[in-house]
């Protein structure tokens, strides 16, 4: 079945913005982006969702998240300016109190959050890659999940972040 969704703008990437645009969606896949009428003459029988002072655009990527890291909002704040002792007390915590239930939830909650900002696709640095993927799926985003590592053994106390081990949502390739 066939939906269409219209707005005041419709803001495709690969063109100009439609102003009374509307966009036909065929199960998952984007079938029609045109201005209002035209969809509407293309797919006769389709559903029809308008929302009349709103803008239509493309999903936002959040190209460097923590999800599962969500629920320590505030948490630490008084280390923000020293980062090895923000990163010890966020590690003792993660460690000590978060249970792999915990983390999911927080992974989740996170995911939450990302889409009701508008964000579709996430690269997320997780140090439980297989949770955070779960809850991608769970909230029907796209995204990477990879772990990050820090080299701040060298003298000048400067550290390079790397990925060091890519996991890959099954819906990846979409991103």
């Amino acid at each position: 079945m066939t939906t269409i969704y219209s707005a005041r703008w419709v803001v495709p990437l690969s063109l100009p913005p439609i102003e009374d645009g509307a966009v036909a969606i065929e199960a998952d896949r984007i079938v029609g982006v045109d201005q209002r009428l035209q969809v509407a003459n293309a797919y006769p029988r389709a559903r029809a969702a308008h929302f009349d002072h709103a803008v239509i655009l493309p999903g936002l990527i959040n190209v460097h998240s923590h999800l599962e890291l969500t629920s320590m909002r505030g948490f630490l704040e008084n280390e923000e300016s020293d980062f090895f002792s923000w990163l010890r007390k966020l590690t003792m915590a993660r460690l000590a109190r978060m249970t792999p239930d915990d983390l999911y939830v927080s992974a989740a909650w996170g995911a939450c959050e990302a889409v009701r900002a508008g964000i579709t696709c996430v690269g997320d640095a997780s140090d439980s890659g297989l949770t955070s993927m779960r809850a991608l799926q769970d909230l029907g985003l796209r995204g990477i999940v990879f772990q990050e590592s820090f080299d701040a053994a060298r003298e000048d106390r400067r550290f390079t972040t790397r990925a060091v081990h890519s996991l890959c949502s099954a819906a990846r390739a979409d991103c």
